[in-house]
């Protein structure tokens, strides 16, 4: 007898906590839990215990609670595409967008400053050139007189100096210089100035005729000048654009594409050039060969996305957010102790 009644201790000591519980919620006994949108709470059968029996505290999973996301900045610029250096070979410029946007930047900066050095380098020359094409037909001439360029050209600009400080002596100077008689000068002149002078009628149509030809003259060069300047600046913008990198290394066989096909474009004449450049071809097919490996990968995952999104609607667990329509009403305690009692029952 002692021994069954000390089976029955745990079944009368949990009827009794089931008994006292049913009065303390006797006020709140038909409230109905609030429903839970992402997850649904297990049924008091499925609800852990303790060790004296009693329902344990139930613990938010961490699928229940959704992660922080970041949000996306919007309106941010991307990064300029940089154009390398116009005079690389076409694989330097295959691999320039590999280097970091640093490095990048102090290449450029260097090359700017290498190319203002050369073009001054350029303009300095130009000038000795012009200087030199002027003075190489008499630099035999002052070789023989015993003199050298520069001091040819110091005489040339002292007597220049000499005439504009006194321009009779200067003249008188020169004369005797040169072996000039200036009396029977002057007589020739006189000479010519008393010939019948030309009619007014045919000068004045001599000038009209020098005046249209001047301004006609001068508007075929405005005309000429704007038509290269706009070509010059359709050039320009055709080659800092990022996409035409191998511009400057086809330049001379775009030259003769257009020549040769006044109706090709720029686009059109730098494609044919690329394409038939030995150097540069290999590269254009490498780059062809990455971006269709880069679009498999993507499609690849596109697919695995949409797998992943369908597997989870067939389990039928609703997505975050979402409010299940046919979701069944959610226990109220009265259920739960219900069933609590008929288990130990």
């Amino acid at each position: 007898m002692d021994t069954e009644t000390e089976d029955l201790a745990p079944e009368i000591d949990l009827r009794g906590e089931l008994s006292a519980a049913f009065e303390a919620d006797a006020g709140s006994i038909d409230t109905p839990a609030e429903p839970v949108a992402q997850t649904a709470e297990p049924t008091a059968a499925e609800r852990a215990r303790d060790e004296a029996g009693r329902f344990a505290k139930q613990v938010e999973t961490a699928q229940s609670i959704p992660e922080p996301t970041t949000p996306q900045a919007v309106g941010e610029p991307e990064p300029q595409a940089i154009v390398p250096p116009a005079a690389w070979s076409a694989a330097a410029k295959a691999q320039f967008s590999t280097l970091p946007p640093v490095i990048q930047q102090e290449v450029m900066k260097r090359e700017k400053d290498m190319n203002e050095g050369l073009a001054q380098r350029q303009q300095q020359a130009e000038r000795f050139n012009r200087l030199d094409s002027l003075l190489a037909p008499r630099r035999e001439r002052f070789q023989l007189a015993g003199q050298d360029e520069f001091q040819a050209v110091q005489s040339l600009f002292a007597a220049q100096d000499f005439l504009e400080r006194n321009p009779q002596e200067g003249i008188a100077y020169l004369a005797r210089q040169y072996g000039v008689n200036l009396a029977s000068f002057a007589q020739g002149q006189q000479g010519q100035a008393a010939q019948q002078p030309m009619h007014p009628v045919i000068q004045q149509l001599s000038q009209q005729v020098q005046s249209l030809s001047s301004v006609v003259a001068q508007q075929r060069e405005a005309e000429a000048q704007a038509v290269q300047s706009q070509l010059e600046a359709q050039v320009a913008e055709f080659q800092n654009d990022p996409k035409n990198i191998y511009f400057e290394n086809v330049r001379g066989e775009m030259s003769k594409l257009v020549t040769a096909f006044p109706s090709l474009s720029l686009q059109e004449a730098y494609e044919r050039a690329i394409w038939a450049n030995p150097e540069i071809r290999p590269l254009l097919l490498q780059d062809q060969q990455k971006q269709a490996l880069a679009q498999a990968e993507q499609q690849k995952r596109a697919k695995a996305d949409a797998a992943r999104r369908a597997s989870g609607s067939v389990t039928g667990s609703p997505s975050p957010g979402s409010s299940p329509a046919n979701a069944s009403p959610a226990a109220t305690i009265r259920d739960d102790l219900s069933h609590a009692w008929d288990a130990v029952a």
